[in-house]
């Protein structure tokens, strides 16, 4: 999820390269795509699979 309501809720919260820096402090993990150029798709490739 790329939503601060998931911090605690899920077991990983993935933040986008283009997060605010707030929310990837939070996150577990911070991917090194943005939410462009098919960014969100290579993340769940990365970390999902």
């Amino acid at each position: 999820m790329n939503d601060s309501t998931a911090v605690g809720q899920l077991d990983e919260v993935i933040s986008m390269k283009n997060g605010s820096e707030e929310f990837k402090k939070l996150a577990n993990i911070v991917s090194e795509f943005n939410n462009k150029d098919e960014g969100i798709i290579n993340t769940i490739k990365k970390y999902c699979f």
